[in-house]
Formats: structure tokens, C-alpha cells, sequence
């Protein structure tokens, strides 16, 4: 996959406010739970996240499907990609969620 990673980082210039915004979104719930401890909390939330997307047994569709993920979201307006986020998600985490994939940890 030649260019994901300079793909990735023109979506994440290109789309920086909204995911600025969702970021503070997932934080959100964790500071109103635990106060000033919401960063522990939220550390550990998303190593969890960051372990799932880490399985070996779905990197090669993984890419594939980030690829395609990117390729869509890069050439967007910035105001599109909110709604096309729930369809990326589902895209991305599809390799993870096959029965083959949990078979192979």
C-alpha cells in the first residue's frame, strides 16, 4: 500500500476540525465520570480500542479497506465527513469482526 500513510495525513489535515471535535466527544464522557482522573480512565479505554485495530490476523484487509477508506475521505469537504463516518467504521472494523480473524489469535 504506497502512499497510505501520506493519505492518512492529508485526511487528517483535511478533516482536523471534525476530528478535533469527535475527539473531544470521546473524551467528553470520561471527564464528566471521573473528574480530574478522566485521563487514567480514558488511557485505558483506548489501549483497548488501539489492541483490537492491532490483531495480525486482519492487518492485510485492514490496509486494504483503510486504503479505500482513505481514498474516499481524502477527496471529501470537510462538512461530509461526519456522515461518512459511521460507513468508514463499519468498513475498517469489518476485517476484526470476521469469524476467521478471532480463529487465528
Amino acid at each position: 500500500m504506497v502512499g497510505i500513510a501520506s493519505s492518512y495525513n492529508r485526511m487528517l489535515a483535511r478533516h482536523k476540525a471534525a476530528l478535533a471535535a469527535a475527539n473531544a466527544a470521546e473524551i467528553a464522557p470520561f471527564r464528566a465520570r471521573y473528574g480530574a482522573k478522566w485521563s487514567s480512565a480514558y488511557d485505558t479505554h483506548a489501549t483497548r480500542l488501539y489492541n483490537f485495530f492491532a490483531m495480525p490476523a486482519a492487518q492485510a484487509q485492514f490496509c486494504n479497506a483503510a486504503y479505500q477508506v482513505l481514498a474516499k475521505a481524502t477527496g471529501m469537504q470537510p462538512d461530509s465527513i461526519t456522515s461518512y463516518a459511521p460507513v468508514a467504521l463499519a468498513q475498517i472494523e469489518a476485517p476484526f469482526l470476521r469469524r476467521s480473524t478471532y480463529a487465528r489469535r
